[in-house]
């Protein structure tokens, strides 16, 4: 099961309906909560293997409750898994309480929407489906993104453009925590590759013992409305 904050604006409630409708067409379990503004650590998150923390709207909007981080971080340490993109990371001085478990720190920002993800790192799950180069346009919402910087013992797998990491993980108590350095909005959520590419990293942070499909298959399977089985080995 899989928990995704509400839209904070037009910009990206597009965007959460797609991934919702993505991952929903994967066989998962997808409950659209509260905005992050609006996460208040009242959620009862011990049902969700993996919550998907979006937060495009501007930077100054994102600030999320000090109870509301503190149970991600209770969250990830327990052995959920995170997902994060921009401006979250830009944010951190708001957010300093769950900037601890994040895998990297901000460099600056990017007002560039056009996107390539170069492979840094390769990852079985992470590149699934993928063949080299993940380019795409990014969502400007107040900028489209971070330059990230991977802190120690956290993984690049891409980096992005012009500079800067895109895509880092990292395992981080019992959990996983991947962030994007893009604002995951409308327009991001259109790109198939970035489609294929949300949906591995939510396969990446997911806990042991839970699979989704063949993540390569994940834009044809939320376009037609398939549904398969979220399977858990036990």
């Amino acid at each position: 099961m899989i928990y995704m904050t509400a839209a904070s604006d037009a910009g990206e409630a597009g965007a959460v309906t797609a991934a919702a409708g993505l991952l929903t067409g994967l066989g998962a379990t997808v409950t659209v909560g509260v905005t992050p503004a609006n996460f208040d650590g009242t959620v009862d998150l011990a049902p969700y293997d993996a919550v998907v923390l979006n937060v495009g709207a501007a930077a100054a909007v994102t600030a999320i409750p000090t109870a509301g981080e503190q149970s991600l971080v209770d969250f990830v340490n327990a052995g959920g898994g995170l997902i994060t993109c921009e401006w979250l990371i830009w944010n951190t001085g708001g957010n300093a309480v769950l900037a601890a478990i994040l895998p990297a720190i901000k460099g600056g920002s990017t007002a560039s929407s056009a996107q390539t993800y170069v492979p840094v790192t390769p990852d079985p799950v992470i590149n699934d489906g993928l063949a080299g180069n993940v380019v795409f346009t990014a969502t400007n919402n107040g900028g489209s993104g971070t330059r990230l910087a991977a802190r120690p013992g956290a993984t690049t797998f891409y980096n992005g453009s012009p500079t800067g990491a895109g895509l880092v993980g990292w395992q981080y108590g019992s959990g996983k925590v991947v962030s994007f350095n893009c604002v995951i909005g409308n327009e991001t959520m259109a790109d198939t590759d970035f489609q294929t590419l949300f949906g591995n990293a939510t396969e990446w942070v997911l806990p042991a013992g839970v699979v989704i499909p063949e993540p390569g298959t994940l834009a044809l399977l939320a376009l037609a409305g398939v549904g398969v089985l979220l399977k858990r080995k036990r």
